[in-house]
């Protein structure tokens, strides 16, 4: 899912402790994401270039 939106898996991480991205787990613990999750971290992605920092974004 990183690599589709263009963001690290670091990046993706830090959107799922904030709170901003809560994928599903399998019983093995693997992250399930599906299209919302991908629209979701495209539009955090582009947030810096309108003056947002993901930081200062709230679930």
């Amino acid at each position: 899912m990183a690599h589709l939106s263009g963001v690290t898996t670091k990046a993706a991480s830090y959107y799922e402790s904030r709170g901003l991205l809560e994928p599903c787990r399998k019983p093995n613990s693997y992250r399930v994401h599906d299209e919302g999750h991908l629209s979701a971290v495209t539009e955090i992605r582009d947030l810096p270039s309108t003056g947002i920092a993901a930081r200062q974004v709230a679930p």
